[in-house]
């Protein structure tokens, strides 16, 4: 992978932030093409893996101090998978007091 860098583009007609690296664009190669506008490369957010049209960058910098990850750090994307999730009974949830099977038959 690439240096990453933070960008700005427009996102639902917002400015809005990301992080981003620049690939070489699969099209042309710097030959000149309409994907990436003659640059010979496009932008690529790491977080969705979709392509950025940035306005404005600036590489990241190197000694970017993060501290680690809190094991009580919140999902961004929670699923039924994670760990931490509320297990819900549908059943329940929906005033079923025992679930029922019907099946059909067809001949």
């Amino acid at each position: 992978m690439t240096e990453s860098y933070l960008i700005a583009h427009k996102v639902r007609g917002e400015s809005a932030f990301d992080i981003a690296h620049r690939i070489d664009c699969p099209s042309c190669r710097a030959m000149g093409c309409f994907e990436c506008d003659n640059l010979g490369y496009w932008w690529i957010c790491s977080t969705s893996g979709h392509r950025a049209h940035p306005y404005w960058h600036t590489m990241m910098p190197i000694n970017f101090d993060v501290p680690e990850m809190p094991t009580d750090a919140i999902e961004h994307f929670p699923t039924s998978a994670t760990p931490s999730a509320p297990k819900i009974n549908l059943a329940a949830a929906l005033g079923i007091a025992k679930p029922q099977v019907i099946i059909t038959r067809r001949l």
